[in-house]
């Protein structure tokens, strides 16, 4: 059986050279299989007027296949080690813009504002931070054009899981109402270097028209109802809601909102679709407003 095309030697020459091994605080971990690249750069469909948004380029392997196809590329590497050595071995790429920080913090309107669109996503996710990185992504549809993303492989089933299932919750609904969701291929943890103790996969997201399930007026008070819901999914919608929001919504208010929407108050958050989920909270709005209450879910 042929082995797979992989960039190992390469890679631990790269980090034997210039003294970088991975850094488990950080929980790092280098793509090293090139068909996953090259999968990876299918997916993303670079073209010459765009702008790239690449977190956690790592060594750069990916960096340096997105450089030649694309306007801009900023490379969002949190390790000053890793920063250093891409910018010493791509010093002379005009088009790379390398910034040493968080990915949580970078400002991604900010990039558009000044460089301009389309503006996409590709990255290796870390798995510590993966779902605080894709609810940042939520606020960003609007600029953004396409996320090609590596996952944990338990995140991105989370994605794509139906309703009633263990792994569908609020990450599933919220990304839903953004995202059209697509897992495009599973990822051994042995494309990885080093080898994690899990598997990933590559999810591809590409926002939404405007107008969609969830009208862009009702997104905040959406969001909050969603992880309103599921913070005691052992609960009944009518009690998990009346728990986890603050100040507290009167029961009537709240049993007037499910009559309006039609949805039985008994069940449970993981029994509702996307677009039973954005009618229970048009209702929830409507009545609030008729109660003169906004809420907030409970610490």
């Amino acid at each position: 059986m042929q082995e797979p095309r992989t960039e190992k030697k390469t890679l631990k020459s790269r980090v034997r050279d210039f003294g970088l091994p991975p850094r488990k605080s950080l929980g790092q971990v280098f793509l090293i299989e090139r068909a996953v690249q090259e999968k990876i750069l299918l997916l993303a469909e670079p073209k010459p007027d765009e702008t790239v948004v690449e977190i956690g380029p790592g060594t750069g392997a990916l960096t340096r296949a997105l450089l030649p196809k694309v306007r801009k590329l900023i490379a969002v590497e949190i390790d000053p080690r890793l920063a250093l050595y891409l910018r010493r071995s791509l010093e002379s790429r005009e088009a790379l813009i390398l910034v040493c920080m968080d990915a949580l913090h970078f400002d991604y309107r900010r990039a558009y504002g000044r460089l301009g669109g389309p503006m996409k996503i590709v990255g290796n996710l870390p798995y510590s931070v993966s779902s605080p990185l894709l609810f940042s992504f939520l606020d960003h549809g609007d600029i953004l054009s396409l996320l090609v993303l590596m996952l944990q492989k338990e995140v991105a089933l989370r994605l794509t899981a139906a309703p009633g299932t263990k792994s569908y919750g609020a990450l599933t609904v919220l990304t839903r109402a953004c995202f059209e969701v697509c897992l495009e291929e599973r990822v051994s943890r042995h494309c990885f270097y080093p080898v994690p103790k899990v598997d990933s996969a590559l999810v591809r997201l590409t926002p939404r028209p405007q107008g969609g399930p969830v009208p862009k007026t009702q997104e905040r008070f959406f969001r909050t109802l969603v992880k309103a819901a599921f913070a005691k999914r052992r609960k009944t919608l009518f009690n998990s809601l009346r728990l986890s929001l603050e100040p507290p919504p009167p029961d009537a208010a709240i049993l007037d909102a499910f009559r309006k929407c039609g949805i039985d108050p008994a069940q449970r958050a993981e029994t509702l679709d996307l677009d039973a989920f954005a009618s229970l909270a048009a209702a929830f709005q409507e009545v609030a407003e008729i109660h003169g209450q906004g809420f907030r879910i409970c610490p």
